[in-house]
Order: C-alpha cells, then sequence, then structure tokens
C-alpha cells in the first residue's frame, strides 16, 4: 500500500521550507507586527540598498516596460503585413514539411494502433505476467546451472593440478632411480 500523505501537511512543508530559504531560519517574522511596519521596514531597506546604485534604479525605472517586452503575448495584437506573414511561414517550411511528413505516417499508422491486437493489451496481461514468473524461473534455473558448471570447471583446473604436480614428482622419482641404476653397474 502507499503511504497517504495529507496534502495539506505537504503545503505546510513547501511554505516552511520556502519561508527558510527567503527569511532564513533564524529570522522568522514576527507574527504581531503589522503588516503596514513590515512594508514600510523593507521598503526603507530596499531603499537603502538601492542608494548609489545608478544602474539598478535606471534599470526598476524601466520595469514596466522590460515587463512589457518580455510579456509571452507581446506582438501578437500587432498586425502583421502580408509580406511579414509570407516570410514567417516561409522561414518555417522546413518544419512544416517534416510535421506533414510525420502527420502522413501517423495516418498510415493509425490502422495498427487501432487493430485488435492493440485493443487487446490489457486482456493479454495475465499471460504477459505467467510468462514474466517463467522467464524469471527459467533465469534462476540458468543461474544455478552456471554456478555448477564453474563449480566443476574450478574441480576439474584442481584435479588437473594435482595430477601435473603428481606427474612432476614421478617424473623426478623415475630420473632419481634411473641415476641410481646407473651408478650401480660395473665398469669394464
Amino acid at each position: 500500500m502507499k503511504d497517504f500523505t495529507d496534502p495539506l501537511d505537504i503545503l505546510e512543508n513547501r511554505i516552511n521550507l520556502l519561508e527558510n530559504r527567503v527569511i532564513g531560519k533564524s529570522n522568522k517574522l514576527d507574527v504581531k507586527t503589522p503588516v503596514m511596519d513590515s512594508l514600510l521596514v523593507i521598503n526603507s531597506q530596499i531603499a537603502n540598498a538601492l542608494a548609489g546604485r545608478e544602474q539598478v534604479t535606471a534599470v526598476l525605472k524601466r520595469l514596466n516596460e522590460l515587463e512589457k517586452f518580455m510579456d509571452p503575448s507581446y506582438g501578437d495584437d500587432i498586425p502583421l503585413s502580408a509580406k511579414a506573414k509570407l516570410d514567417v511561414i516561409l522561414s518555417m517550411e522546413p518544419e512544416i514539411e517534416q510535421n506533414m511528413k510525420y502527420f502522413q505516417q501517423l495516418q498510415q499508422l493509425k490502422s495498427i494502433l487501432d487493430s485488435e491486437h492493440i485493443k487487446n493489451i490489457p486482456a493479454l496481461q495475465s499471460k504477459l505476467d505467467k510468462l514474466i514468473v517463467i522467464e524469471l524461473e527459467n533465469k534462476e534455473k540458468f543461474e544455478n546451472v552456471t554456478k555448477e558448471i564453474y563449480d566443476m570447471i574450478e574441480q576439474y583446473n584442481d584435479i588437473v593440478n594435482s595430477l601435473s604436480q603428481s606427474f612432476v614428482v614421478w617424473e623426478s622419482t623415475v630420473t632419481n632411480c634411473e641415476i641410481a641404476r646407473q651408478v650401480k653397474k660395473p665398469v669394464d
């Protein structure tokens, strides 16, 4: 089950986080202070901060003009001449052609999306779930077989190493016996 969190708690936490970012953790505003007094104090602090900064004050004086130009709908109400409209359309011609190709391709593929096979996907979910379970079981079996094979290869390598060491010891013993037998022969 999903934990249900009260939306009001979430909102309150977000407001507290915002207050902490804006005001700071230690400088909580006094709730008993009238709003107008707080606004006057903030206004005087802003005025003091801007004193002597001509560039910032010039930007603030033109703020209404900047807001007008930065509005996304700016220019929508300005009528364009027929030539300007034609230029806009011609500049967007490759994009319009590409969109048309995509639309035609979508229309061709629409019959596939409307087919009975696609519409029956929810009914096939139980079969898919069964196949997923089978696949997971097969994967587990494969991992077990792979581990067994690695263990067998490790045992084989141990046996081969043991036989190699035994052959070295036997070779050394046979060589020592042959040397000892040659020494015992009488010389004529």
